[in-house]
């Protein structure tokens, strides 16, 4: 809606906004990576994932159930966004409701948390609880759960001990009495006193309490004098009294003591170890020493109680982690994780995030969204596009928005993006132009195949854009000697759609006259007998030597199957076009308007072959002479099985992983799944099931392939309750 038109209200406001050097940009820069610090204000797009990841961690609060959380898609999917939200949503107190409390550290895979030996991570643990203020919050509810234990055993003496103060008071309140030095070493001083008159009462609900590390954890978190030194121990596992962490067992040791302290004050408590960009580690350690090290601390880390771990990493790195552990280990992490896979985003989810940040920056400059023009001066079609572009790369797409918003401060102009068509060629959404993005396939063949356009411009449509590509060729071929557009023939009087002749002059003196037929239908089922006949009489009667046949439909098969052997030959592409093919078609017709200029002349022959125009009929005569010579040197009874080469079996070698991939994927994935489980199997190894796919197909295997394969199995299990899948396997329900 009003993309032809004149623009938005506004529009010069709206424009001198974009213009300007002063204005913010409405998408987010380079690096455009989430982290701790800068989480995302809203997540948008992944409610299904966060909800999911938050149930794990709620489930590890309430049960004995300590799951590996490993969080894998391809880089730009979100996942650092998603564990930084859901992070941030734990430290701001989101998920204390119904008798929880969570707690969360937040660890970037680099730095110092290359070194992964158990003691180095518990000081990177304990940076981070004190860096996100969880550390603050233990110790005060430490304190509330010591004086209240106390209260309950001699209230008498608590009260002479602390006078004025209630254990019970907010959280908020004993934190702020901890950080007032007026009062924090009075605090220190008779907690301290008490832990020592009243160590086995509070040893039955905290058993395995250590007096050195309350100790510790006391004044690093109070304005006392030894806070500095106090803290830097704690953090570091330095010597502070009787208090160290030189050793692993230490380590696992201070560990079981703090979650066990976080279980005494509250049963349903858990801490939750986000471990983000897990690519890092392998782009500069050893994967197979950096692989064991990892496990090696997740098996320990798992042994206590409370405790969840979010591991989260790019698809490579957990090929690299997996295939660099031991067998037992990684059916050891198979069994034990629960697996979060981010594919990408669907379309409508990411204009969805787009229209969100550009309603936010016309709200921050008092000026309201246009619903005639929601997405000014993009349209929603040129954002999906721009999508496509970036490989449906959520980061890149929004860096890519950033710049193109940025191009119109630099040029003191702002271009009128509205136009999808024009816009593939204004922003270069396409690299290749004789490859089609998929979404953009998927909206040339809806579009040609809708109720928007009548029949006869159905056809007309691709019929133009085959005779466009075809002027190309004759002017760049010497033996295209003749191109017509519905001529009509001297001897049957017909009319073939488009008419071309291979040799017949100075160059070429052998020659093949060739017409092509274009039907395209949205709801009819066959090519009716009139108009197959009519290309029966062009052949017979001698005014043409092929027909080839351009339509998404079946031509009439009783009449197909009564003709001649040799004139049925001479029907070529009589199969229905794929979506791809259709796509193409449009395509053919669009190029110029897209591009801003005609196909080159490579380009024109290779869309061709994207249509499923057989190369032989766009190559020298004489190939197709040498093939009938062969042909007729076959006895007669042979010849009507000798047909001549389609171009069937190219299209699979030639097409990129588009439309007809993604069918075949997904109605592979759909019957192989329904036949293993009716055949009473309950699982399948994902690269076994791809490799069965490449084979059904025919199709070499490519890095393209696999990826894309592998998100449509995703997508569709995230869809399903008939399976599921792992890490390495789907499982059947």
């Amino acid at each position: 809606m009003g993309i032809f038109g004149s623009g938005p209200k506004n529009k010069q406001k709206r424009d001198d906004l974009l213009r300007s050097p002063l204005t913010r940009n409405p998408f987010p820069g380079r690096p455009a990576t989430a982290t701790a610090d800068n989480p995302p204000e809203k997540l948008l797009g992944r409610d299904k994932e966060r909800s999911e990841l938050k149930s794990y961690i709620v489930k590890t609060a309430s049960t004995d159930d300590r799951p590996l959380i490993i969080i894998q898609g391809e880089t730009g999917m979100g996942k650092s966004a998603l564990t930084s939200y859901v992070f941030n949503e734990i430290i701001s107190g989101q998920m204390d409701l119904e008798g929880m409390h969570a707690y969360a550290a937040f660890i970037e895979a680099y730095g110092e948390a290359r070194d992964f030996r158990l003691n180095s991570f518990y000081s990177q643990i304990m940076k981070s609880l004190e860096k996100y203020g969880q550390l603050e919050k233990i110790v005060g509810r430490m304190v509330q759960f010591i004086g209240q234990t106390v209260q309950k055993e001699n209230k008498a003496y608590f009260e002479q001990i602390f006078q004025s103060w209630n254990p019970h008071e907010t959280l908020n309140s004993t934190i702020q009495r901890l950080n007032d030095p007026m009062q924090a070493l009075g605090m220190v001083e008779n907690v301290e006193s008490i832990l020592s008159i009243f160590l086995s009462a509070i040893r039955q609900h905290w058993r395995s309490i250590d007096t050195s590390f309350v100790k510790i954890l006391l004044l690093s978190q109070s304005a006392v004098k030894e806070r500095i030194k106090a803290l830097e121990a704690l953090k570091t596992g330095g010597r502070h009294g009787s208090f160290s962490v030189s050793t692993d067992a230490d380590a696992k040791h201070i560990l079981n003591i703090l979650m066990d302290l976080l279980t005494a004050i509250n049963p349903h408590s858990v801490l939750t170890i986000f471990i983000d960009q897990l690519e890092e580690l392998f782009d500069i350690e050893d994967p197979r020493k950096i692989s064991q090290k990892i496990f090696t601390m997740l098996l320990t880390l798992r042994q206590i109680p409370k405790m969840s771990i979010v591991l989260s990493g790019n698809n490579q790195a957990y090929k690299h982690l997996m295939d660099n552990l031991y067998e037992d280990a990684r059916d050891q992490i198979e069994q034990w994780h629960k697996y979060l896979h981010l594919p990408r985003l669907p379309a409508d989810d990411v204009t969805t995030i787009v229209f969100e940040l550009l309603t936010k920056f016309w709200n921050e400059n008092q000026l309201s969204f246009d619903p005639n023009y929601p997405f000014y001066p993009l349209s929603e079609r040129t954002i999906v596009y721009i999508y496509e572009k970036n490989d449906r790369n959520l980061r890149r797409t929004l860096i890519n928005l950033h710049d193109i918003f940025n191009s119109f401060k630099e040029y003191n102009e702002v271009k009128d993006l509205s136009d999808p068509i024009k816009a593939i060629g204004d922003l270069q959404i396409i690299s290749n132009p004789t490859i089609l993005p998929r979404q953009i396939q998927m909206d040339f063949y809806d579009f040609l195949t809708s109720d928007k356009i009548q029949d006869k411009d159905r056809s007309r449509i691709p019929e133009v854009g085959i005779f466009k590509i075809f002027q190309i060729l004759k002017e760049n071929l010497d033996y295209i000697s003749e191109l017509k557009e519905s001529p009509k023939m001297p001897r049957s009087g017909k009319r073939p759609d488009i008419y071309y002749r291979l040799g017949g002059n100075l160059y070429h003196y052998d020659s093949r006259r060739i017409g092509i037929e274009v039907k395209c239908y949205r709801k009819g089922t066959l090519i009716d007998r009139t108009n197959v006949m009519k290309t029966v009489e062009l052949l017979k009667q001698g005014d043409l030597d092929y027909v080839i046949w351009v339509t998404n439909v079946e031509l009439h098969p009783e009449t197909l199957a009564s003709l001649p052997p040799d004139i049925k030959n001479r029907h070529v592409g009589i199969a229905p076009k794929t979506k791809e093919q259709m796509a193409y078609l449009y395509w053919a017709y669009t190029f110029e308007k897209a591009m801003g200029r005609p196909p080159n002349f490579e380009e024109a022959k290779t869309l061709l072959e994207r249509i499923g125009i057989p190369s032989l009929f766009i190559s020298e005569p004489t190939k197709l002479l040498q093939i009938e010579q062969e042909r007729t040197q076959m006895e007669d009874s042979h010849r009507a099985e000798i047909p001549l080469p389609s171009s069937e079996s190219e299209d699979q070698t030639i097409m990129a992983v588009g439309l007809d991939f993604h069918d075949w994927a997904k109605n592979f994935i759909l019957n192989r799944i329904e036949e293993l489980r009716n055949a009473g199997r309950k699982q399948i190894n994902k690269t076994k099931l791809y490799n069965e796919f490449l084979n059904k197909h025919d199709l070499n295997n490519s890095e393209k392939y696999e990826i894309e394969f592998l998100e449509i199995l995703e997508t569709l299990a995230k869809a399903s309750s008939d399976f599921r899948t792992t890490k390495q396997l789907v499982k059947f329900s």
